[in-house]
């Protein structure tokens, strides 16, 4: 089927859909929710999906805030296109890594893409995933897990970034883990001895870090933050918790680092005659951008006027990589024009409302449609995508 015809309807669509999505974008921002937590946020999302007719399923994976979207364009299944959909904000940041407009893009697109298929007749199934906790611990990996993409002929995100205008490529390996030490709580005057420091042992800890972090790989990241450092100073702490994340260039040397990560927190707590507990869930793989899907996106990118250019060696870790090991999937990034700021900061949160929002709303909405259109119209492309898919070493 020639889809030409209908590129132009997209668009159309995406402009008419402005209010609505910028709203959205705002309501996120002025609201934001930090990982697994989202429940105003995906409830906004769902909420403007279900009035364009989508059919919403919340709750899925066991995840409270994950949600999946589905409506069939010219009202009969046929293949299956889904857009990744994120709103959990940073802790004290707010929506520093743009994730309001990764929601309000990918729900944009999805609307424009099944309106237009009801105008054009043509079969398919599009979804939206509503996607929590990409920040932490990553909800995607256990949306993946649960077979939620399965099957599903082409994922799409479009990440703003405040670089270049990327196209496909890879992320990192990561693994997030939170490190709770138990002490015995005392006077720190009065019997300071019948005391044990869970602090203690979450600083002896650091040390440990502080001392493995030269030896590590070039590009290997160990980030940690003190989630919990006791109350009074004049109570020994009982309870001390931290959050790290460590980020590799290697597959395979991830769970190496992780180990040595772990053996600094029992030398901490065998130092400190605190107890040790460690959380931690299934790895972040590395993104797979699947060729023809990704060439697909950059040519309906450039038919927007958006110059697209080959990603840089991977940086930074997205749980889309564990989504790209169960369906064709394409993740690429935009720049967000405004003033400069750097991402995971105020400034960055605060740029997604400002004028140059809706120029980086607009054509990432409008191409991921036009992507979906290609791939849900065209049997060879689809072919194309799954053929390099199954030849995909995956994890």
């Amino acid at each position: 089927m020639d889809t030409g015809p209908y590129r132009a309807r997209i668009v159309e669509q995406i402009t008419a859909l402005r209010p609505e999505l910028a709203a959205l974008v705002r309501e996120l921002h002025d609201d934001p929710e930090p990982p697994a937590a989202e429940h105003r946020s995906a409830a906004r999302v769902a909420a403007l999906l279900a009035a364009h007719s989508f059919s919403v399923e919340t709750g899925v994976a066991d995840l409270p805030t994950a949600f999946v979207a589905r409506r069939h364009g010219g009202r009969r299944p046929g293949p299956t296109v889904t857009f990744l959909c994120e709103y959990d904000a940073l802790p004290g940041v707010g929506h520093g890594c743009g994730h309001n407009l990764i929601a309000a893009s990918t729900t944009g697109a999805a609307i424009a893409l099944a309106k237009v298929l009801d105008l054009a007749g043509l079969p398919g199934t599009v979804l939206v995933h509503g996607t929590p906790d990409e920040e932490y611990d990553g909800g995607k990996i256990l949306m993946a897990e649960a077979g939620l993409f399965d099957g599903i002929d082409a994922a799409m995100q479009i990440h703003p970034s405040n670089g270049g205008n990327f196209l496909g490529g890879s992320s990192t390996p990561h693994q997030t883990m939170v490190v709770t030490f138990r002490g015995r709580a005392a006077h720190t005057a009065w019997e300071p001895e019948r005391g044990i420091n869970a602090l203690s042992a979450t600083l002896i800890t650091f040390v440990g870090l502080n001392a493995l972090q030269p030896h590590l790989r070039a590009g290997t990241r160990i980030p940690a933050t003190i989630t919990d450092g006791g109350g009074a100073p004049n109570a020994v702490p009982e309870r001390s918790a931290f959050r790290i994340h460590i980020t590799t260039l290697d597959w395979d040397y991830l769970a190496e680092v992780s180990e040595r990560v772990r053996n600094c927190a029992r030398a901490g707590a065998l130092a400190s005659g605190a107890g040790l507990e460690i959380q931690q869930g299934p790895p972040y793989m590395p993104t797979c951008s699947n060729g023809p899907l990704t060439a697909a996106l950059g040519e309906s990118l450039g038919a927007l006027g958006v110059d697209m250019e080959p990603r840089p060696p991977a940086q930074a870790a997205t749980d889309v990589g564990n989504v790209s090991h169960r369906c064709p999937t394409v993740w690429c990034s935009m720049r967000l024009t405004g003033p400069e700021a750097a991402m995971h900061s105020r400034e960055f949160a605060a740029a997604t409302v400002t004028d140059g929002a809706w120029p980086w709303l607009e054509p990432a909405s409008a191409a991921m449609a036009l992507t979906g259109l290609r791939v849900l119209a065209d049997p060879a492309l689809r072919g194309a995508m799954w053929a390099e898919f199954r030849g995909t070493p995956h994890y």
